[in-house]
């Protein structure tokens, strides 16, 4: 099964250029030359909070363990990431296995407009089933959809984040979260995000 590397953050207004500078020149490109990055992908929160999030495709959490992504992590992290990641607000990381569909990989079922972001915290044993059970009542067949995929995080503490890649916009006010039975007590995050893309560059997905 295929993995996941999620960083969410948002960096303080008179930071933020110095942060896209960072991120698009530095720390993105850096992670997604390790050989087993499959994907590697920057969002911008049009709903929700914190502002951005960069999604990694992992051919397994032992890409983690390789000694190119030693080289550039842990305490070989840069002095711009030491300086710049203390700053920003918002601050989540996390770590995955897929469980559904199994090794999917970001946008290979064709470009997307956005993307809905579903995290469960701490679900016990008996409501897990249901975030799946939920996740095909209320995507799977939807005109919106072109696919989603489910993670297990075990990383400072046990997380199920769903990606939904969506062809257009839906009302998640509306969002049904009953259809996710017991798991629906769990859910603490509901986040919308578009690609994000530097000036001048073509946006992802873009024909």
């Amino acid at each position: 099964m295929t993995a996941l590397m999620m960083g969410m953050m948002e960096p303080p207004p008179e930071i933020e250029g110095e942060f896209h500078d960072w991120y698009d020149m530095e720390h993105l490109p850096s992670r997604t030359e390790v050989p087993g990055f499959l994907t590697g992908n920057r969002f911008v929160c049009v709903e929700g909070w914190p502002r951005y999030v960069a999604w990694y495709d992992l051919e397994s959490l032992d890409v983690l363990e390789s000694p190119a992504y030693k080289a550039i992590s842990g305490k070989n992290t840069s002095p711009w990431s030491k300086r710049l990641v203390p700053m920003c607000h918002g601050y989540f990381r996390t770590l995955g296995v897929q469980t559904y569909p199994g090794n999917a990989l970001f946008g290979e079922k064709g470009p997307c407009s956005r993307i809905l972001v579903l995290r469960f915290n701490t679900p016990d044993d008996a409501a897990i089933p249901d975030i799946l059970t939920g996740l095909r009542a209320l995507f799977e067949g939807r005109p919106e959809t072109v696919q989603f995929r489910l993670f297990r995080s075990e990383f400072g503490g046990l997380y199920y984040v769903a990606m939904i890649e969506l062809q257009r916009a839906i009302n998640i006010s509306n969002l049904a979260i009953e259809k996710f039975g017991k798991a629906a007590r769990y859910l603490d995050l509901t986040n919308v995000y578009l690609p994000y893309f530097r000036k001048g560059k073509t946006p992802p997905g873009a024909y």
